[in-house]
């Protein structure tokens, strides 16, 4: 399918490089069908392989210069999808789910040197705009693929996640008053010559501070609810009368049932792209290194040879 003439695109650079591992994870499948989610537990304790979105999201982070006339969405995303070699998961307005993205929905957008995922998230602003409630998004699912639509669609593709909280918890006590160190008793007891019967040289102070309140745990948990439930996608929690994600406190933990997009704005993504592919080199031909996708193991391309060289240090 042909786009429109003016249409401009130049892509640059290779795939990003995707740095460390994932987390654990123990889940279960789930479809809309049979309304089911899975569960996630977190383990941080183990490297695990590279989740397969890392690949997805360094190919959207490739750079492009583009420009939209008037397009159609339907256009406009499978060109995007083409652009950045991913698989996407378009859920389109249909006879069964009217809250779905409209094929037809204008799209006029310059976009310069921004990447894909940027391009992709202003077009999802755009087709959002002025008939849909609730917004549009992207998430990715459990094999990698990306999937857009409308936040009700996305909705429906939940997952549960249990987020623990106790270092959030943890509180310093400002302590003011500390034991005093007595130089002239440790001198007196030392010149003594007696055994270990004497007085401690240290005085100590009283260390309980006036006007300190006791932790109250509960209030900080609801505390830290309400500051989640009030950044991100306020409109969706069931707290403020949404229907798309719920949370739950228990212990020191929070229990939080909701699609992908909204779980990447609390944790975001341990696989996420940090820094662009390493290169290296100089116009010597000295040093070159080359590291794979996790940028876990680094190989030089040429021996490393041990070098004399002569410095001027001021002062010798």
């Amino acid at each position: 399918m042909r786009l429109n003439s003016n249409r401009r695109l130049v892509a640059a650079g290779v795939l990003l490089a995707v740095l460390g591992g994932t987390q654990a994870l123990a889940q279960e499948s789930a479809t809309p069908a049979d309304a089911k989610s899975r569960t996630v537990e977190v383990n941080p304790g183990r490297a695990e392989a590279v989740h397969p979105g890392a690949a997805t999201l360094s190919r959207l982070m490739r750079p492009v210069t583009i420009e939209f006339n008037g397009d159609q969405l339907e256009n406009v995303l499978r060109f995007l999808r083409d652009v950045a070699g991913v698989e996407m998961e378009i859920l389109w307005a249909d006879d069964r789910n009217a809250s779905g993205l409209d094929k037809e929905k204008s799209i006029t957008l310059n976009a310069r040197g921004l990447s894909v995922l940027n391009v992709l998230e202003k077009v999802l602003e755009q087709a959002a705009s002025g008939s849909l409630t609730g917004g549009a998004s992207w998430q990715l699912t459990d094999n990698g693929q990306l999937q857009v639509g409308t936040k009700d669609r996305l909705n429906q593709y939940r997952r549960r996640s249990i987020y623990d909280v106790a270092d959030l918890m943890f509180e310093v006590t400002d302590k003011t008053q500390v034991p005093e160190f007595d130089l002239q008793s440790a001198f007196q007891q030392g010149g003594g010559g007696g055994g270990g019967g004497g007085q401690s040289p240290f005085q100590t102070q009283n260390q309980n501070q006036q006007g300190q309140a006791p932790i109250d745990r509960d209030e900080k948990m609801r505390d830290l609810q309400r500051l989640i439930t009030d950044l991100v996608e306020t409109e969706q929690w069931v707290d403020n009368g949404g229907d798309g994600a719920s949370i739950t406190r228990w212990q020191n933990t929070f229990i939080i049932n909701a699609p992908d997009y909204i779980h990447r704005q609390i944790e975001g993504y341990s696989f996420w792209p940090k820094t662009p592919a390493t290169t290296g080199g100089n116009a010597a031909k000295g040093r070159y290194v080359t590291l794979d996708l996790r940028m876990l193991n680094s190989t030089p391309d040429v021996p490393m040879r041990q070098r004399e060289v002569t410095a001027f240090v001021p002062g010798r």
